[in-house]
């Protein structure tokens, strides 16, 4: 889905709202609005039901009668169709499975990767968790190695209990730099 839509020009179409409570961090127990939409390609392919049409998810309805997709039905096909086609969830195969080395968290294993991630030169990966507005966690897929990547010459305020513009600005350097990941 990356290939399909990254850099390609789609068009929202916003669906409904709904309030739901934070369960896990320094927000917990608040209460935020979640936003829900259906994203179209150029020529008119709802990325969800082509999710679903490769057998990589099942159509869920919501609990809330009124707030269903506009394009349900599209997204039940989609389901079905993978389903007699045997596609992705309901084949009988099982699944590839990639084996990472996570060196993000232990520094001895990460120094003997280095050496041998240094002489590669440029390498590409993909960002899988973004710790604060100047550290990563990065996936290396051609060479199976999870890395932590800290940008030099950024500092950023770590959340304090203590103070909220910290917390703030802290929260606000991570989303930020959450959507430019996405990018």
């Amino acid at each position: 889905m990356r290939k399909q839509a990254i850099g390609k020009k789609v068009k929202v179409v916003m669906e409904f709202k709904r309030e739901i409570e934070v369960k896990q961090g320094p927000n917990a127990g608040m209460k935020r609005e979640m936003e829900f939409a259906t994203i179209f390609l150029k020529d008119k392919d709802n990325l969800s039901a082509k999710l679903l049409l490769n057998g990589f998810g099942k159509a869920n309805l919501s609990k809330f009668a009124e707030e269903n997709s506009k394009f349900y039905e599209d997204l039940v096909n989609a389901e079905k169709k993978a389903s007699i086609a045997k596609a992705g969830l309901f084949s009988k195969k099982t699944a590839n499975s990639y084996k990472f080395v996570d060196v993000s968290m232990n520094a001895k294993s990460a120094k003997t990767v280095e050496n041998v991630l240094v002489n590669q030169g440029q390498l590409e990966g993909m960002i899988d968790f973004v710790f604060s507005g100047s550290r990563f966690k990065v996936r290396l897929d051609r060479q199976n190695v999870v890395i932590a990547l800290c940008i030099q010459g950024i500092r950023v305020p770590q959340p304090d209990k203590n103070s909220e513009i910290l917390t703030n600005i802290s929260n606000q350097a991570k989303d930020y730099t959450k959507s430019i990941a996405l990018q």
